[in-house]
């Protein structure tokens, strides 16, 4: 976990956020830049010579019970979609009817997503977690779970959203990172950039796909992945910056921790409207995400998100190497889809956080038993 984890840090925030500095920003360019390297820091503790990275391989697996348990739920919650995805690419407008499903999400004219919508995407989440943890020596379980995985990822993307997709690829990967920890470690620093160029390219693909199926027929499919190119993947590091220079001048809600746990005060009744945070010019063009680092430093500060990363590189440095705790791994999973997930979407925590919890007892339950 340690190397893969140091290295994209290194690729998704210090890399992006060097390249997207200007002089104006300088400044504070130097205080993120100290924020990471407190990560960094912070992993040089308790450093020994000759040390065996932990296997997680078989530790807390999920049964195959349960990941087709929690795949009918999934079905059956969503089943009114189903049909609609099947029906539209029977008659061959399933392109146009994602574009309207879409468009009218935008407008708000959809109506309020049903309690078992939600249902489907809190089992579609726990498909994902268990997904992650599952291990099979037989060839035909595995390959029946990533086919149900690619069908809970054909029904997600039918009006043309990204966030719950990658939430579902993030929690995947995180329990994958976890679970093959003892390989990763070991693994060349080469083969593991390969591994996240696969995983970046798969974001891309998934991204481009909804991009390119909202396109009207008078856009210029070319100059509109540049524009959305700039505007989620490089703009948001340089809104950061543009933010950091004055941050009381987009003080939404003053809520405690409210940036970061947005979800969690929607439950308790605070109205919040999809995109709250204000649109901003940058060189890459203009948007309204600041990645996730904005939610740290408005939350905590400065200092304390500095001295959480510190405390991280300590954290993630000993269970690379030593067994951790229930306690821990319940806490890692959040961790580890915070920082990965690089833009945090606040709207997908509650349920990824409810799903996280069933899912967490559903493993636990396993290891009980045995």
């Amino acid at each position: 976990m340690l190397k893969f984890f140091s290295i994209w840090i290194f690729l998704l925030y210090l890399l992006p956020f060097s390249f997207s500095v200007k002089i104006d920003y300088f400044f504070y360019y130097i205080l993120v830049l100290f924020t990471f390297l407190s990560f960094y820091f912070g992993t040089f503790i308790f450093e020994k010579k000759k040390s065996t990275p932990f296997n997680y391989s078989k530790w807390l697996q999920a049964s195959y019970t349960q990941l087709i348990l929690s795949f009918i739920f999934f079905i059956i919650f969503r089943f009114p979609t189903i049909i609609d995805v099947f029906t539209h690419l029977f008659l061959g407008d399933y392109i146009q009817w994602s574009l309207s499903k879409a468009v009218s999400r935008y407008k708000g004219d959809e109506e309020e997503q049903t309690i078992f919508y939600q249902l489907g995407t809190i089992s579609m989440f726990i498909y994902s977690i268990l997904l992650g943890t599952f291990f099979s020596i037989t060839r035909i379980k595995l390959y029946s779970a990533i086919l149900c995985l690619f069908f809970i990822i054909l029904i997600e993307s039918s009006t043309l959203g990204r966030a719950g997709t990658l939430v579902c690829i993030v929690a995947i990967i995180s329990e994958m990172v976890i679970r093959k920890n003892h390989i990763l470690q070991s693994m060349p620093i080469k083969k593991i950039l390969k591994v996240l160029f696969i995983i970046f390219t798969l974001f891309l693909l998934l991204f481009f796909y909804s991009a390119y199926n909202r396109l009207d027929t008078n856009d210029d499919p070319s100059q509109i992945l540049f524009d959305k190119f700039g505007e989620y993947v490089i703009g948001p590091y340089q809104a950061f910056f543009i933010w950091f220079q004055n941050p009381n001048s987009q003080n939404i809600v003053n809520y405690p921790f409210f940036n970061l746990f947005t979800s969690i005060y929607k439950i308790a009744g605070i109205k919040v409207e999809q995109g709250f945070y204000p649109l901003v010019m940058t060189d890459f063009g203009e948007t309204n995400i600041y990645t996730v680092l904005r939610a740290f430093y408005s939350d905590f500060g400065w200092i304390l998100t500095s001295l959480f990363f510190f405390i991280f590189g300590i954290f993630i440095k000993y269970i690379t190497f030593k067994k951790m705790n229930i306690i821990s791994y319940f806490f890692l999973r959040f961790i580890f889809c915070i920082f990965l997930m690089v833009v945090l979407s606040p709207y997908y925590f509650t349920t990824f956080l409810l799903a996280s919890i069933i899912s967490f007892f559903l493993i636990f339950y396993n290891k009980l038993m045995v």
